[in-house]
């Protein structure tokens, strides 16, 4: 299967830490609920070996495939879920949580990335954000000390 003209084991795997030491990260809006939450920011790292670490938060903000603000993030909506990935067809899953497919940015292949499991909030499942690379460490950075299992 080809994704944006390449076999999507090189299209998806032009995105492993072993070849950009950094994480995918984008964000999607939802329906509001009732405490103010309606975005989610999502952060993953995708390991050679076949296994991800996802940061996944939840907020007030804002979210467009080329920009977001998350204002306040709610403070129980930090989670961590860790598992394997795999490429079915032409497109990435990353478990239960995500199906990816290709796309493109300012001119820069991307993802395109689907909840497809809430992880905290059931409003945000089936919504979509596209992911590119965040040039940022590592998945054991104090940034993400306080994401929970």
């Amino acid at each position: 299967m080809l994704v944006n003209g390449k076999p999507a084991s090189e299209y998806y795997g032009q995105f492993t830490w072993d070849k950009t030491n950094s994480a995918l990260q984008g964000a999607a809006a939802f329906p509001a609920q009732p405490d103010g939450r309606d975005v989610f920011l999502v952060t993953f790292f995708l390991m050679p070996d076949h296994t991800f670490e996802l940061f996944y938060l939840e907020g007030t903000g804002e979210a467009s495939p080329t920009n977001w603000v998350v204002t306040e993030a709610a403070t129980d909506a930090k989670k961590r879920r860790s598992g394997t990935w795999a490429i079915e067809g032409a497109e990435l899953v990353l478990g239960s949580y995500l199906r990816c497919g290709g796309a493109t940015l300012t001119g820069h292949d991307a993802l395109s990335c689907t909840l497809t499991t809430p992880i905290t909030t059931t409003a945000a499942q089936d919504q979509t954000a596209t992911c590119w690379l965040w040039f940022h460490g590592a998945p054991d950075d104090q940034l993400f000390a306080d994401y929970v299992p």
